[in-house]
């Protein structure tokens, strides 16, 4: 998306609004600006230097380059590929690169509202390989928009294998350690069938509590991925999630996104993918007899989640809400002490200390002691 973006940049104001890149009232903004620009009043958004023409400007840039963001994202969820293709500057010679699916698929795992993946397939398809894969795919793309991002797993011998992976063995374990983190986490959850299938396995009750969890997982900015053998391994309550994207792999080099499920079949295709290998992969082990799962501490989070003022208060115990506080409490000690400074500062002025002596004692700039002896407020 990015590139993207920064592609459709080069082209000129009439061209981006044609093609939906542009809002009206940005476009009117931009048009104001150009013709009031004076050559070289402004620096260059890339090199620095005054920048003769304005759509070169860092403010030019900036504003444009919100609205085409927000567009393209708004273009890729309503299929209008003819505005991708603008961006790309593609042509029928090299139609057939595969940038809408990528496209899709950030949207899907990285979007304003991420869906909850589910893997089917057989035995030896890459399932898990494809799984893992986007956990990384992902980490990049919130490492590239300044995004704090964890990768957990049910998966003990993936832990192992990869020093960026953790583990998470129960609901209450995933709850926890999203209450710690800030930013997003994605939890792949692997062999679910053995765990989610609620009649062979006994889990219906399990699976009933555990639902409203997994459907409020995209709020807390957690990005399951499930990855089991057949759909109908997967409980109908988590296969009826509007949410959810089943994810066929029927080879190892294939993998089919697919809207919806009806009694076993996968229906509404969206887009297939394919040479996705990657050296930057987890290690897996195709054959992994490690994996656990209870549903120890699950009563818990559904009581918290039928009192929201109660789960709402975990934030403040031991997440996010919690962090701020302490942020905000450290910005007030660090002003009190900042006070406290300059209130020093005039003490050794009196003394007749010079300002660039009372500078090198405080560990701050002449210009900063001269401001401070001159404020009498």
């Amino acid at each position: 998306m990015k590139e993207l973006r920064e592609q459709a940049l080069n082209a000129d104001i009439n061209a981006l609004a044609d093609v939906g890149l542009l809002d009206e009232d940005t476009v009117e903004y931009l048009i104001s600006f150009e013709q009031s620009y004076e050559p070289g009043s402004r620096q260059h958004y890339k090199t620095g230097k005054p920048a003769v023409n304005p759509e070169n400007t860092e403010k030019w840039r900036r504003i444009a380059r919100q609205d085409i963001s927000q567009n393209l994202r708004q273009a890729v969820r309503n299929g209008r590929y003819e505005v991708i293709e603008f961006a790309l500057g593609f042509n029928e010679e090299n139609s057939d690169v595969p940038f809408q699916e990528a496209l899709s698929l950030e949207n899907i795992i990285h979007g304003d509202e991420f869906r909850i993946l589910v893997f089917t397939g057989g035995q030896g398809g890459g399932k898990s390989y494809l799984a893992y894969t986007i956990g990384k795919y992902k980490k990049r793309l919130c490492d590239r928009d300044g995004i704090a991002v964890r990768v957990v797993t049910n998966s003990l011998s993936a832990v192992e294998a990869n020093d960026d992976l953790e583990f998470v063995g129960s609901p209450e374990d995933l709850l926890e350690y999203r209450l710690e983190h800030p930013g997003e986490v994605v939890f792949i959850f692997d062999e679910a069938s053995s765990f989610f299938d609620s009649k062979a396995a006994g889990n219906a009750a399990q699976m009933a509590q555990f639902v409203p969890f997994l459907r409020r997982m995209r709020k807390f900015r957690i990005l399951p991925i499930i990855v089991s053998h057949r759909a109908m391994d997967i409980g109908t309550d988590v296969r009826k999630l509007e949410s959810v994207v089943f994810v066929d792999k029927p080879t190892q080099d294939k993998a089919v996104f697919y809207e919806d499920e009806k009694n076993g079949e996968l229906e509404g295709k969206m887009f297939e993918i394919s040479g996705y290998s990657t050296d930057e992969r987890y290690e897996y082990e195709s054959d992994d007899p490690f994996i656990s799962w209870k549903w120890e501490g699950l009563d818990r989070i559904t009581e918290l989640m039928e009192n929201p003022r109660d789960f709402q208060s975990l934030w403040e115990d031991k997440g996010i809400v919690r962090d701020l506080k302490e942020k905000a409490d450290r910005i007030d000690e660090l002003q009190s002490l900042k006070e406290e400074r300059d209130d020093l500062i005039r003490q050794c002025s009196e003394l007749e200390y010079t300002q660039e002596e009372i500078a090198d004692f405080a560990s701050v700039s002449r210009s900063r002691v001269q401001s401070v002896l001159n404020d009498t407020t």
